[in-house]
This record gives structure tokens, sequence and C-alpha cells, in this order.
């Protein structure tokens, strides 16, 4: 059986803009996730959703999701489906997921 020489775990930073009528708003975070092959999305045997949903596990400096209150949501599943779902991020960060867990050619 084979495995890679690097953990497991992995940072994904993210900016995101958001606009709010005719200001855009920028939002910067990490999200931790599970490094995992996307083989399961790219074979069709599982939606990207789902695998973000599988393979998040928690945020950091996150200021997108607020509770009722204001304050920052602390990570949670809902929480996470609220911010694919209602804000329409899953392409993108599933697009950061991929960026941030590959290798990367350095000169």
């Amino acid at each position: 059986m084979f495995k890679t020489a690097v953990g497991n775990i992995a940072l994904i930073p993210l900016k995101i803009t958001a606009k709010e009528g005719s200001i855009s708003k920028r939002f910067e975070f990490t999200l931790t996730a599970n490094r995992k092959s996307i083989a399961p999305v790219r074979n069709g045997d599982q939606t990207g959703r789902d695998f973000l949903l599988e393979n998040i596990t928690d945020w950091g400096n996150q200021r997108l999701v607020l509770l009722e209150n204001g304050e920052p949501a602390p990570f949670t599943r809902e929480g996470f489906e609220y911010m694919l779902d209602e804000l329409s991020l899953e392409a993108i960060i599933f697009s950061a997921y991929v960026r941030e867990c590959g290798g990367k050619e350095k000169n």
C-alpha cells in the first residue's frame, strides 16, 4: 500500500468577495480539511458538495456566516452547509481544496 510524504490535514486559505448592494465586502478565512483523493468526485461517485461536507472539519477567522446576534458562527456542519448553499461557494471552495491539497511546481 502507498501513502504520501505529507500529512493528511491541509489548511485552505480563502479570499471571498461578496456584494452588499453596490459595495463589495472582502472576507479572508481558512478551512481545515482532510487531504483525500478527489477520485470519487472525478468518477461521478460523489458530488463536490458531499466531498466537502465529508472532508472540511473546521474554519478559522471566519466572519462570513454569522449567528443571529451578529457574532461569527463557530464551525458546524449546518453552518458549513449554509456557506455552501446560501452563499453559493461550493465551486470556489472545491477549487481551493484541489489547489491547496495537490502538489505545486516551484522554480
